[in-house]
């Protein structure tokens, strides 16, 4: 729910911004051709229609970030582990001595619904307020769409009562004027209900008239088919779907029916350019345009939906002053306005969907700093990654002691710390929440927990851990110690509780690997680490930092070169498992990746990895 309503209020962003530059641009070619801005608005809507997939699959770019979003850090996520923790966990807070300078968590530039969404939900009334709004733009999302499809079931019952036009006069004319057209498939039919000739239709276009157009002079008949054929060369209903479609999504922001009504009254002007220039004089196509429109008052009765109409009462004066004035350009558009216009949007929107704020960088301070044990470190609910304290004989008295050569490559054989810009959780995909990974406990699980057999078999000592958080009273919203202890006493099985839970980690769901993977660092057992090595390949980032979590928990050397390949991980929560882990190895040949990520993007990844090696305080 909190994705969807990121996007509903990015959605109110993103296109604001890009067709405010349309709006701009279009001021600026006022003197230039109808068709030239109808093309620009054509191109801003069908790019405003793009945004939510461009921000979908365009790499996060990279902006440093000028101010502190920090209010808004996601949720921590030593609070989601544990609190079940080793003993030798602290917890350190991005608004600590050691992170209050540094940048702030890296977010997508104009998705103000990500920072929204992902402010704290403790508080029912906004979370509820958030349900309300998504159901109303859902209703207006469907409101608009049955609208479309309304319009095209009316377009089908009009052009099935309509009848071919026999008059030999249009017929004539029209046959005139069907040479100019790409396709042959266009059908010339009047009909009853039609008040003033229009068009409609994508795949079999048709051109309605009214049932009276016999009546009508020459220059009337030809002015009027002229201006029906250009809307059908220009395809204009397949842009006005277009812009139907972006109402219907955007059916909240005012710019994007502005954006349609401009669309739509420049098509009007481009068509009467054609007909200008197809020889009919500028004051006989006024006249005609205006008799059009007066025949179409005096019926009385609405155009038929899902028809682009010739009489627009509310366009006819800019129109007739256009038609009129001998200034006006009437040119039509040119393949190379064509891809300009395009390619001038799509880097618009580009550049609109992908850049994301990320962390300041930072430097590493010389190696006769302060200690690192100098840095104070606050204890606060605020984001950060559980950072366990490096063992006495990681840690020497005399930091020479240790070699380590700062800024060094790492070896050849080891992976480099190149990782993407943007921090899943920062982006705000569909497991960004915490409660994602919240597994429904069904009465069924609830009585097997209750089971006491493991109390008394192998497993015990897990047992025990876990019988004890059951009474454990959650401290906030994301807690779920109590419910992943519930569900693993429930996997119990003859008095056995670890094999079944190595069982549960190739499980299809990964809410239920991760439950696994957390109870396995609960029991330390070393038998699962070839499936939690697995499970750092998960494409799941929430299933990887489980995993690396319950793999620092255990702490065997055999996962050393997955952890090894981790460090490059997108998650910081994954990445700094990875360097608590290599820490505690104390292996000279991951000591160039643990000196690498002492540049890490993330203060939590920094501050583990100037433990794990002993080195001076760093800079921000």
């Amino acid at each position: 729910m909190s994705q969807l309503f990121a996007f509903v209020v990015a959605a109110a962003i993103r296109p604001t911004i890009l067709l405010l530059a349309a709006a701009g641009v279009a001021v600026l070619l006022r003197n230039r051709a109808a068709a030239v801005r109808h093309a620009l608005w054509t191109a801003a809507i069908a790019a405003s229609l793009s945004l939510p997939l461009l921000g979908a699959i365009l790499p996060n770019v990279g902006v440093r970030n000028p101010f502190s979003v920090s209010g808004f850090a996601s949720a921590t996520w030593s609070r989601i582990v544990g609190p079940a923790l080793p003993p030798n966990v602290n917890v350190p807070s991005e608004t600590s001595a050691t992170a209050k300078e540094t940048a702030p968590a890296s977010r997508a530039l104009f998705d103000i619904g990500e920072i929204f969404a992902s402010a704290p939900s403790g508080a029912s009334p906004a979370a509820q307020i958030r349900e309300v709004l998504i159901l109303v733009w859902l209703a207006g999302v469907i409101l608009g769409l049955s609208r479309i499809l309304r319009s095209s079931v009316a377009v089908i019952r009009l052009r099935r009562s309509a009848t071919t036009v026999s008059d030999a006069r249009i017929v004539a004319v029209w046959r005139q004027l069907e040479q100019r057209l790409a396709s042959r498939n266009v059908l010339l039919v009047d009909a009853d209900s039609v008040t003033a000739p229009g068009t409609a239709g994508i795949i079999r276009p048709t051109i309605f008239l009214p049932r009276g157009a016999a009546e009508w002079g020459a220059i009337r008949i030809r002015a009027t088919l002229a201006h029906e054929c250009a809307h059908v060369g220009r395809c204009d209903c397949l842009t006005q779907l277009l812009a139907d479609t972006a109402v219907a999504l955007y059916w909240f922001n005012p710019l994007v029916w502005y954006a349609r009504r401009r669309m739509i009254a420049e098509s009007e002007r481009a068509c009467d350019d054609q007909v200008i220039r197809d020889g009919v004089r500028p004051e006989r196509y006024a006249s005609v345009l205006v008799e059009t429109v007066r025949a179409s008052l005096l019926q009385r009765k609405g155009q038929p939906a899902g028809v682009l109409s010739m009489a627009r009462p509310s366009e006819l004066e800019t129109r007739l002053v256009s038609i009129l004035d001998p200034s006006r350009s009437r040119g039509r558009v040119s393949w190379r306005v064509t891809i300009a216009t395009a390619s001038a949007t799509i880097v618009v929107a580009v550049l609109i969907s992908a850049p994301h704020l990320d962390a300041a960088s930072i430097e590493v301070a010389p190696i006769d700093a302060a200690p690192i044990d100098a840095v104070s470190i606050d204890d606060g609910p605020t984001d950060a990654a559980p950072t366990r304290s490096a063992p006495a004989e990681a840690a020497p008295a005399d930091p020479q002691t240790r070699p380590r050569v700062i800024g060094a490559e790492p070896a050849a054989q080891l992976p480099s710390l190149q990782v993407p810009a943007g921090e899943p959780d920062r982006r705000r995909d569909s497991i960004a929440s915490p409660l994602s990974e919240r597994v429904a406990l069904s009465a069924e699980i609830k009585s097997a927990a209750r089971n006491t057999a493991a109390l008394r078999g192998p497993d015990s000592v897990l047992a025990r851990e876990l019988y004890a958080q059951l009474s454990r009273s959650p401290t906030w919203e994301g807690d779920l110690v109590r419910d992943r202890s519930t569900w693993a006493l429930s996997r119990q099985q003859g008095g056995l509780l670890v094999d079944p839970l190595i069982e549960s980690l190739t499980d299809r769901d990964w809410r239920i690997r991760a439950y696994a993977a957390w109870a396995r660092a609960e029991s330390g057992a070393s038998r699962a680490v070839p499936a939690l090595v697995a499970l750092l390949s998960d494409p799941n980032w929430r299933m990887r930092a489980m995993a690396g979590y319950a793999l620092v928990a255990i702490g065997d050397q055999r996962a050393g070169a997955a952890m090894a390949t981790a460090i490059a991980d997108e998650a910081w929560q994954v990445r700094v498992s990875a360097v608590h882990f290599l820490g505690e190895l104390h292996n000279p040949k991951y000591q160039p990746l643990l000196e690498t990520a002492l540049a890490d993007r993330h203060v939590s990844v920094r501050q583990a990895a100037a433990e794990a090696l002993g080195v001076t305080t760093i800079q921000r």
